[in-house]
């Protein structure tokens, strides 16, 4: 199943925590930035893979520039994405992120819940990941539905 091009505006339940279908969340209450940092540090103390599932997360890609796994906090579904220092080979302090948070703020990606020089915490929407191989299969119905959620 592919995921459509609009999805539901999040909004925040009775203690003000955001969900990604809009709909109440059960558990917990709003995500804070010390909840965001704590996420933060505690994927930082991860060596790879093995320790991310030790520590209760869910691994989605380890690379040079950041790690990024996937968390539940507060009943919220999250991508966690730590950066280390060299991602500032490539990016000024003040850019890190920002495309993330644009692209969030204007619905073409998720909502960004934090963004520092230490990383992002967002929101970890359904769906399956597209690549490149994706956009260069042919599959013109995928790629009216990419144009539609980039206009």
């Amino acid at each position: 199943a592919r995921p459509s091009p609009t999805r539901p505006p999040l909004g925040p339940d009775s203690q003000g925590t955001m969900t990604a279908d809009g709909s109440p969340s059960d558990v917990g209450g709003p995500l804070t930035e010390e909840d965001c940092a704590k996420l933060l540090d505690a994927v930082d103390a991860c060596s790879g893979e093995k320790d991310m599932e030790a520590a209760g997360f869910d691994p989605l890609t380890v690379g040079f520039a950041n790690k990024v796994c996937g968390a539940v906090k507060n009943g919220q579904r999250l991508v966690i994405k730590r950066y280390t220092d060299l991602v500032f080979l490539r990016l000024t302090p003040e850019s890190v992120g920002a495309v993330d948070v644009l692209a969030g703020q204007s619905g073409a990606g998720p909502r960004v819940f934090h963004s520092s020089v230490q990383g992002l915490v967002m929101e970890r929407l359904p769906g399956e990941t597209l690549g490149e191989p994706n956009m260069h299969n042919g599959d013109f119905e995928l790629l009216d539905l990419v144009a539609v959620a980039l206009a």
